[in-house]
């Protein structure tokens, strides 16, 4: 039976609005909004382009998907949180394209939002 396949994961936990001690937002939101001309920057500067979605979200839970190489990614947003997942077919371990890009992502989610709200793994 082949491998599955790797993952690697690049969460950014919005920061609460002033007043609110818990959030859960929609893709519509600004905050949601500004991380997301942020993820798109960095992604577009690595040859990935975003993808037109039908519907947003979408069935998976996605609001985004980016498309080139190695393999494009998703983006979904789960209560306060964004998760821009990697998904690599029939491999243990990420690319080192991909371990590149959600390394220079995270870097950049980290300078605008602080180190505290940046999570990288590989599933």
């Amino acid at each position: 039976m082949g491998d599955p396949g790797t993952a690697k994961i690049v969460s950014l936990t919005l920061p609460a609005r002033e007043g609110q001690s818990k959030v859960s937002l929609s893709v519509d939101d600004a905050e949601v909004q500004e991380a997301l001309k942020v993820i798109d920057t960095v992604l577009v500067s690595y040859g990935l382009s975003r993808v037109p979605m039908s519907q947003v979200p979408g069935p998976d839970g996605s609001i985004a998907h980016y498309q080139g190489a190695p393999r494009g990614c998703s983006v979904s947003l789960s209560g306060s949180t964004l998760f821009i997942v990697f998904s690599e077919f029939g491999r243990r371990s990420p690319t080192e394209s991909v371990k590149r890009i959600s390394s220079s992502l995270a870097e950049q989610l980290r300078k605008t939002y602080g180190t505290e709200r940046v999570r990288v793994a590989t599933h």
